[in-house]
C-alpha cells in the first residue's frame, strides 16, 4: 500500500504556536500516535492554511504576536466553511476568566503548558472521536434527508396508487395516484376494504397472513378495485410491511386495464388467425385434394392444383408457426411430446424441398452413426412432432440456401450418453457479421427473401425440448449445425428394417348410416360430403350450432361432426345441449366428434370435457373421415 493511501484515513491536526520548540514537542507526541500534523507559526498563517487543508482538529496557542489565539478562533468560527472544526486552546494561563473567554469564542477544550503527553493525547483523541461521530451523523442525516426527498418525490409523482393502512385496514396515507385511481373518496377516515370486491377480500387477507407475515412483502398478484364511481377495474397489487413497528402496511396498486385490453386484443387476433384465416385455407387444401382425386384433370392442371395445395399448406404452416413462436416466447406453449421418427420427418422434408435441391443440383446424404439411412429406418426421439418438423425444416432449408450449387448436404443422427445429436452440414459459410447474432430474431444476411426467424425459432424449439443448437463455420470445413435433444426411455432405433405389409379389411355396413355435420364453412361441408360418398350414409348439414341442435332433437344419428367455432351458437354450447337432451330423454349417447382449426391441447381437452368422444383437427383428410366412420359406424357383427 502506498504512503498516500496509508495516510488517507489518518486524522489531520493543525498545530498553531509562535514558539518552534512547542511545535516540535507537539509534533513528536502526536506524530508517534497515528496522526497527521501540519504547523502554523501565527494566527495569520493558521487562517490561510485552515481553509486550504480543512483539518480534523486545531491546537491553537492563545498568546501569539499579531492576531492572538482568541481572535484567530473567532475568525475560524465565523467562516461557515470552517466553523465546525474543533479547536483546543494551548495556554499557560489557568485563570477562570481566560478559560471562559476561550469557550466563549468557540473552543471546545484547553490544554495547559507545559504539555503532559498523556493528557494531551486523551483530550485530542476525545475531540477527534467526537468530530468523526459528528461527521458520520451529518452524513447519515444528509442521506436520510435525500432519501426522504427522493421517496417523497416518488410517492407524490407516482401514477400508481400508494396507500398505507393499519392492521385494521383503515387508510392512513395516500398519494395523489391513489386519489386519481380510486377517487377523492379515499382518505384517512375510510376503510381500504371499501374498495375491494367482497369475494376477493378473503384472498387478500390470506396473502397478508401468509406471504407478508412470513417474508415482509408479497409477490405481485392481480385482483379488482372498485372506484368511487362504482366501476370495477383490474389491477396489479403488491403489499409490504412498514419498517416502523406500528404493524402498518404499504400497498402499491397499478391499473392494468390497458394490459388486459391488449391481452383481449391478442386473444382476438389469435382467434382470427386460428379460425377465420385457417378455415378458408383448410377449404383450399381440401378442395385441391378433391380435384387431384378427379381423373378429368390434365397433367398440367394437376400440377397447378398441386401448387395451389402447396401454397395453402405453406400459409397454414406459417400461421401455426407464428402462433407457436409467440406462445413459446411468452412461456405459455404446452408441449405435447410423443415418440417421433426423425427418419420419416427427414424423408418428408426432402420431398418438400425437392425443387430447391433440383434447381441448385445439391445432393443430400443422410446417415445414422455414419451408416447410410434408408426410408424404412427408425430413429425415434421424444418430442412434439410438428415442432421437430419445423425445427429440421428451417435448418435444412437454411443449409440448402447457404450451400454453393453442385455440392452436398449431409444430415447425421447420433447420440452420446445424454443427448441426441442431429448434425446438418453444408459447404456454405456463415458471414462473420452474422455469427454473433445467428440465433437472434430477424437476423438475416444477403437473402432477398425470408423472415429471419428460421434459426431463431429452431433454437427456441430446441430450448423448449430442454435441448440446444450450436454451430461451427469456417472457409475450410463449411458450416456444421448441431441440434442437441435429450435422450428419453421412449426413444427407439432400428436400421435396415422392412415394414410389414398391411392388410385392411373392407368395412362392413349392414344398414344405412345417418351423419349430422355442423360447420359454418360451405367448403368444409362440401369436402366432408365428398369424403363420405363411398359410404352408405344420409348426410344432414347444419350451418351453426343452433340448427345442429334442432336437427338432433328431431332425428336419430349414428355420428355427429361439429365445428367448435360457429355463429349463433358455437360448438361447445351445441354439444352441451345435445348431451343435456340425451340425458333428459334417456337416449343412448351418440358419438360426437369435434372439428377445429385450433388444435391446441386446451381446446381438445375442452371439447372432451364438453362431451365429445373425439377431436379432429382441420384441415380434415379423407383418411381421417374414413377412420372415424369405420370406428364409430361400421357393423360390429
Amino acid at each position: 500500500m502506498s504512503q498516500s493511501n496509508e495516510n488517507k484515513n489518518k486524522p489531520l491536526i493543525l498545530m498553531v504556536d509562535d514558539v518552534p520548540k512547542n511545535l516540535q514537542v507537539l509534533g513528536s507526541i502526536l506524530g508517534a500516535n497515528e496522526y497527521l500534523i501540519t504547523p502554523a507559526m501565527s494566527g495569520e498563517q493558521a487562517l490561510a492554511r485552515v481553509e486550504q487543508l480543512m483539518p480534523d482538529l486545531i491546537l491553537l496557542d492563545v498568546m501569539m504576536p499579531g492576531i492572538d489565539g482568541f481572535e484567530t478562533c473567532r475568525k475560524i468560527k465565523a467562516n461557515p466553511k470552517t466553523q465546525d472544526i474543533p479547536i483546543i486552546f494551548l495556554t499557560a494561563r489557568t485563570e477562570t476568566v481566560d478559560i471562559v473567554k476561550g469557550f466563549n469564542v468557540g473552543a471546545v477544550d484547553y490544554v495547559t503548558k507545559p504539555f503532559q503527553a498523556e493528557e494531551l493525547l486523551t483530550r485530542v483523541a476525545t475531540q477527534i472521536s467526537l468530530r468523526q461521530k459528528t461527521n458520520e451523523l451529518k452524513r447519515l442525516y444528509t442521506e436520510l434527508k435525500q432519501s426522504e426527498e427522493k421517496y417523497r418525490g416518488l410517492f407524490d409523482t407516482s401514477v400508481d396508487a400508494i396507500i398505507r393502512i393499519n392492521e385494521s385496514f383503515e387508510v392512513e396515507d395516500v398519494n395523489p395516484g391513489a386519489l386519481n385511481l380510486l377517487g377523492q373518496s379515499i382518505n384517512s377516515q375510510c376503510m381500504f376494504t371499501d374498495f375491494l370486491p367482497i369475494e376477493q377480500q378473503s384472498t387478500i387477507k390470506q396473502i397478508i397472513s401468509q406471504e407478508v407475515t412470513k417474508n415482509g412483502y408479497s409477490n405481485a398478484f392481480e385482483c379488482d378495485i372498485i372506484q368511487s364511481s362504482n366501476s370495477r377495474i383490474p389491477v396489479e397489487m403488491r403489499l409490504w410491511r412498514s419498517a416502523e413497528e406500528d404493524k402498518s402496511l404499504w400497498i402499491l396498486v397499478r391499473d392494468i386495464s390497458e394490459r388486459k385490453a391488449m391481452e383481449r386484443l391478442r386473444d382476438d387476433v389469435d382467434r382470427i388467425m386460428r379460425h377465420d384465416l385457417k378455415n378458408p385455407l383448410s377449404g383450399i387444401i381440401g378442395l385441391s385434394d378433391m380435384l387431384l382425386m378427379n381423373d378429368n384433370c390434365s397433367d398440367e392442371q394437376n400440377n397447378w392444383i398441386k401448387q395451389i395445395r402447396a401454397s395453402g399448406r405453406q400459409a397454414l404452416e406459417m400461421i401455426d408457426h407464428s402462433l407457436d413462436i409467440f406462445k413459446m416466447e411468452q412461456g405459455k406453449y404446452v408441449l405435447l411430446p410423443i415418440p417421433c421418427n426423425l427418419v420419416s420427418i427427414l424423408t418428408k422434408i426432402k420431398t418438400d424441398f425437392y425443387q430447391m435441391l433440383y434447381t441448385k443440383k445439391i445432393e443430400t446424404l443422410f446417415f445414422i452413426y455414419e451408416k447410410p439411412m434408408n426410408e424404412q429406418d427408425v430413429y425415434s426421439v421424444y418430442g412434439e412432432k410438428r415442432l421437430l418438423e419445423t425445427l429440421m425444416a428451417n435448418l435444412i432449408k437454411n443449409a440448402i440456401e447457404a450451400s454453393p450449387a453442385n455440392e452436398k448436404i449431409s444430415v447425421t443422427f447420433e447420440t452420446d450418453s445424454d443427448m441426441h445429436h442431429i448434425i446438418i452440414h453444408n459447404q456454405g459459410i456463415i458471414p462473420q457479421d452474422l455469427r454473433d447474432r445467428f440465433f437472434e430474431k430477424y437476423a438475416t444476411s444477403g437473402k432477398k427473401t425470408g423472415t429471419g426467424l428460421g434459426t431463431y425459432s429452431a433454437k427456441l424449439i430446441a430450448n423448449y425440448h430442454n435441448g440446444d443448437i450450436q454451430f461451427q463455420s469456417d472457409e475450410h470445413n463449411g458450416t456444421r449445425i448441431s441440434v442437441l435433444l435429450p435422450k428419453s426411455p421412449q426413444d427407439t432405433f432400428q436400421q435396415n428394417t422392412t415394414p410389414p405389409k398391411k392388410t385392411e379389411k373392407e368395412p362392413i355396413f349392414n344398414k344405412q348410416i345417418r351423419i349430422l355435420v355442423a360447420d359454418d364453412s360451405p367448403n368444409n361441408m362440401l369436402m366432408i360430403g365428398h369424403y363420405l360418398e363411398p359410404f352408405p350414409c344420409v348426410l344432414d348439414l347444419a350451418e351453426n350450432g343452433q340448427v345442429c341442435v334442432d336437427y338432433f332433437k328431431t332425428s336419430t344419428y349414428d355420428l355427429v361432426l361439429i365445428d367448435l367455432q360457429m355463429p349463433v351458437m358455437d360448438g361447445f354450447e351445441a354439444i352441451t345441449e345435445i348431451r343435456k337432451f340425451e340425458t333428459e330423454n334417456n337416449c343412448a349417447p351418440t358419438p360426437v366428434v369435434a372439428l377445429s382449426a385450433d388444435y391446441e391441447e386446451k381446446v381438445r381437452e375442452a371439447s372432451i370435457n364438453a362431451g365429445c368422444n373425439d377431436f379432429l383437427p382441420k384441415p380434415v383428410s379423407e383418411k381421417n373421415i374414413r377412420d372415424l366412420i369405420v370406428y364409430y359406424c361400421q357393423s360390429k357383427d
